[in-house]
């Protein structure tokens, strides 16, 4: 009724149409009730039966099968038999991590919780390669115990169990008339984890203990919401819709109370069969009304939660024009969502004329209020549908923050819920990136129900956050919010302030009061179409350090500097103002007293024309884009500003010129894996080698094969190099011989990867696979040829050397017959359970001979199958030691290499091989060392990347060492943070 008298309601019962006192003419109709339930729950409530209140009868019932469950689960161990959580890593080798530093007082309560938890048995000592950081988080006067997954979660396979519909949930809630509620007890603790190889990926070190593992699946894990979901699934699917199970949130909803009973009882003797235990605390049995998923259930039916809407709902009315056009901005976003948008809001835009005095009057509140009401009801405010992506859009102001969850319905967004809340007084005084974090946090954490198992992404106009979760040894508050931030699935996209605005206002709403609300997000509709893309505390003993802050328009530090210079001069003798320009003295100690002293004083350079600088010193013809010591001496020698040396080394860092030229100075990625090798002739590999001066035979090249598990050599001299006749001889050495290998490695050249070669494959059922390119290491046979060419050299007439072909047979049978390091054996040994007899053996010439009677049919078979034994036995000791020489040479190699890997959609350049040409008139070694940039559109379990340019063409696959991470380049304007 204070609505209706407030705004003036006439409300026509009999004829279903009600409209506003000073405007008769304007007339609504109410929707029938059958439409009701078509409409956003945010202003129309889904039919229900109602739920109904206990009698004392009843009330005596519940608490006795209450009593009696509650004693049953105390006797359950809190672990489940039902499921266990794997982790399964793809991509990667172990990641050790070090432990972040703490203060005497913080490792104290980290070594209190630890002793708890190897008490009640959640953790065990540890011996895995695998290490992850503890993160103390501050919980009022104590800690909480958190561990930093966010490496391993990285190479997690993620799991795609769904979660539960919510609108399918709220459906069957419309039959309620009685409730009860229950809350599990540490849920994920109450899950054990799969496998030993499981339990070494969680494992965490504790400074001054030693190395841990969780027996159990910890909070943090990416995968841990599926598991349980899947678990209480199994629990609890088959009572539906009369038990509906979220996660940890168990509902009980029936039409009897008879019905309800035996659910209850059932729902007990599950949960004790399951070994789950409940939080006695949290649970609600036979209420009158519960809060469910973001909706209230009670006697008139079901409804949004108020919080969805109470940030637009309490919107304070403007003060001034400037809280009126960010209202009106807002507002207008949705426009096309609210009929006669341009009539209502007339009252409030005559106030913004510029000769208008402000005058807020009962009209202005009028449309004001209308506004208000449209954009908490249908259309605007929509139900969520699960079937498509969630949209989280956050941000902060100096007083609040506000978050705004949309979708977008049949090709137009809608927002899900508002939320926002004002800053306490220490929470002013973060740093401004902080503040935008912690809308995020608040954001996802207040629409949990709908964020939890599900991927979405977070829109903020504050791009320093897109690195947010590859943070290094994050401390402090960023510490402690990016832990909570682990169990969900999101990306963070940089959106301009402009087109963030439904965000912008929920954060900026006026108000006076101690928990004002803050202003209303803008539209993210209009905001899609205008832009380019679519805890507890941590202690802070330890410096606390904060994401570069990117500058705005005015450069405050300047401008406060400038003020503080200008108005207290005595305060600051190192500073000075000439020419309304800002000078700092800065002594340079190398020259000493041959320095003038009007050196000292450089030019302070604000925000907006610091990349100017570094552009003229670095990009410069004269500056001749030299490293990061001398362009900061350049630019230290006439100007400063704080954070220079950073800016120095980000600019470089980015400088497209200095990439391509330049060589790579980190240490080369690229690990070498050991192959595994399980039988004879399964793996062959083929190079070309030539051409070589043409023999009297007509040869000019030679085509090595090779047995990767014997390291049998096959020597086949060819004529021509064509794919026709490398597929005939391989046919004839190779197929005929030796039988079908699984797999044929070569090189990338275009006679290996010509449509005859992959015809001979197919047809054979053979995998063909080409090494990166220009990466021979990558080709086994490469070790072969050098073998073979040093071998050819030592007995070829150096004045014919058209006789290379000559003696291929005897070379071949030297490298066959001889012991080779991988396997212990010699490749003919391992080939035919023999080895070869050279014919200018001394020690067989001059051996008597033997006779001896012939054996007979049984000793003959007995002998043979006894070989055949012992050659079994043979090849697997062989097996083992190619599988130890190659995790040797792995080890070795690798010592020398990094393990960081490249991403999907990552930037990079590559090696250039470029060749000189006096046609083009080019010189290789006045050409780019790396050309670019690509974009990786695959990346191989070994880490090599396909690439493709900027047209999606295909660039190949390139081994790591040959790529460079390339960095975008400073955009105009002021420096990229």
């Amino acid at each position: 009724m204070d609505f209706i008298q407030r705004n003036g309601l006439c409300v026509d019962v009999l004829n279903h149409a009600w409209w506003f006192a000073d405007d008769e003419h304007q007339r609504f109709q109410f929707l029938p009730s059958t439409s009701l339930e078509n409409q956003t729950p945010a202003s129309n409530k889904i039919a229900c039966c109602g739920v109904k209140e206990l009698t004392l009868p009843e009330k005596n019932v519940i608490d006795v099968i209450v009593s009696d469950g509650l004693k049953l689960l105390e006797n359950s161990p809190g672990l489940t038999t039902k499921i266990v959580h794997k982790i399964e890593i793809e991509g990667t080798q172990p990641i050790k991590q070090r432990a972040y530093n703490y203060s005497a007082k913080v490792s104290e309560a980290m070594h209190l919780e630890l002793d708890k938890m190897l008490h009640s048995g959640v953790v065990e000592p540890s011996h895995s390669s695998w290490a992850s950081p503890v993160v103390m988080v501050r919980k009022g006067d104590s800690y909480r115990f958190c561990i930093d997954f966010r490496k391993l979660n990285q190479f997690t396979k993620k799991d795609s169990y769904p979660m539960p519909n919510i609108n399918t949930l709220l459906d069957s809630l419309r039959r309620a008339v009685y409730l009860s509620k229950l809350d599990l007890k540490q849920a994920f603790l109450q899950v054990p984890l799969a496998d030993e190889d499981t339990k070494d990926l969680t494992s965490f070190i504790v400074p001054g203990r030693g190395l841990f593992r969780f027996r159990t699946m910890p909070f943090g894990l990416t995968n841990s919401p599926a598991t349980f979901q899947r678990l209480v699934d199994s629990v609890f699917l088959d009572l539906y819709p009369h038990v509906i199970a979220f996660l940890d949130d168990i509902l009980i909803c029936t039409s009897d109370f008879e019905t309800h009973c035996t659910l209850l009882k059932e729902v007990f003797r599950r949960l004790y069969e399951s070994g789950l235990k409940i939080n006695e605390d949290k649970c609600e049995f036979g209420c009158r009304e519960v809060r469910y998923l973001g909706y209230r259930v009670n006697v008139d039916g079901i409804s949004v939660d108020p919080e969805k809407s109470e940030a637009v709902t309490n919107y304070p009315p403007p003060r001034n024009i400037t809280e009126l056009r960010r209202f009106l901005g807002m507002a207008g976003w949705y426009r096309r969502f609210i009929p006669d948008f341009s009539s209502i809001s007339v009252p409030l835009t005559s106030l913004l004329g510029k000769k208008r005095d402000w005058k807020w009057s009962k009209e202005q509140d009028r449309a004001f209020n209308r506004l208000k009401s449209a954009l908490t009801s249908a259309p605007v405010l929509a139900r969520p549908n699960f079937e498509l992506p969630f949209t989280l859009q956050t941000d902060a102001s100096q007083n609040g923050i506000g978050a705004a969850l949309t979708q977008v319905h049949d090709g137009e967004e809608r927002v899900i819920t508002y939320c926002s809340r004002s800053l306490s007084s220490a929470e002013r005084n973060y740093s401004v990136t902080e503040k935008e974090c912690l809308a995020i946090i608040f954001g996802i954490e207040k629409n949990r129900q709908y964020l939890e198992g599900a991927e979405f992404k977070v829109i903020t106009d504050h791009s320093c956050l897109k690195w947010l979760l590859n943070l290094k040894s994050p401390t402090g508050r960023l510490a402690r919010w990016i832990l909570r931030l682990q169990p969900y699935n999101y990306s963070v996209e940089y959106r301009k302030g402009k087109f963030n605005c439904v965000a912008d206002a929920l954060s900026r709403i006026p108000s006076s009061q101690e928990e004002c609300l803050t202003a209303i997000t803008r539209s993210a509709a209009a905001a899609a179409a205008k832009s380019p893309s679519s805890a507890d505390e941590i202690p802070t003993d330890d410096p606390v350090p904060t994401l570069p802050q990117p500058p705005t328009q005015k450069d405050e530090w300047y401008e406060r500097k400038l003020y503080r210079v200008q108005n207290q001069p005595d305060d600051h003798p190192d500073w000075k103002i000439e020419d309304g320009q800002l000078y700092y003295c800065r002594k340079s100690f190398a020259k000493g007293e041959l320095q003038d002293p009007s050196d000292n004083w450089k030019l302070v350079v604000p925000w907006n024309l610091r990349a100017r600088i570094l552009r003229e010193c670095h990009d410069d013809l004269q500056s001749g884009h030299l490293g990061v010591a001398k362009t900061h001496w350049r630019i230290g020698r006439l100007y400063y500003w704080p954070g220079m040396y950073q800016d120095v080394i980000r600019h470089i860092r980015r400088c497209d010129v200095c990439q391509r030229v330049k060589p790579q100075n980190e240490t080369p990625r690229g690990l070498m894996y050991p192959r595994y090798l399980s039988k004879p002739w399964d793996i062959v590999s083929a190079d070309l080698m030539g051409p070589f001066p043409c023999s009297s035979l007509g040869n000019r090249y030679l085509l090595v094969l090779e047995d990767l598990f014997t390291k049998w050599v096959e020597l086949v001299p060819i004529r021509v190099a064509t794919s026709a006749v490398i597929s005939n001889r391989f046919r004839s050495v190779i197929l005929n011989r030796y039988g079908t290998p699984s797999v044929l490695i070569t090189d990338n050249a275009s006679n290996f990867i010509s449509s005859t070669i992959q015809e001979l494959a197919a047809a054979h059922g053979i995998k063909h696979t080409t090494t990166p390119l220009y990466h021979c290491q990558a080709n086994p046979t490469e070790r072969a040829n050098r073998n073979v060419r040093q071998l050819i050299i030592s007995y070829l007439d150096q004045e014919h050397h058209s006789k290379w072909d000559a003696y291929l047979g005897e070379l071949q049978f030297a490298l066959n017959s001889v012991v080779h390091s991988s396997t212990g054996f010699s490749p003919a040994f391992l080939n035919y359970g023999r080895e070869l007899q050279a014919s200018r053996c001394y020690r067989a010439a001059n051996s008597p001979a033997r006779s001896q009677p012939p054996p007979s049919d049984l000793s003959a078979h007995n002998e043979w199958a006894s070989r055949m034994r012992k050659l079994d036995e043979l090849l697997h000791l062989a097996e083992k030691n190619l599988l130890k020489a190659g995790t040797q040479q792995s080890q070795r190699y690798n010592l020398r290499r990094s393990s960081e890997r490249f991403k999907v959609g990552d930037q990079v350049l590559h090696r250039s091989y470029l060749l000189s040409s006096s046609v083009d008139k080019t010189a290789a070694k006045l050409g780019h060392k790396y050309v670019g940039p690509f974009k990786v559109i695959s990346v191989s379990p070994a880490g090599s990347c396909r690439l493709a340019d900027d047209q999606g063409r295909d660039a190949g696959i390139w081994h790591p060492s040959k790529l460079k991470r390339y960095h975008t380049s400073i955009a105009e304007g002021g420096c990229v943070p």
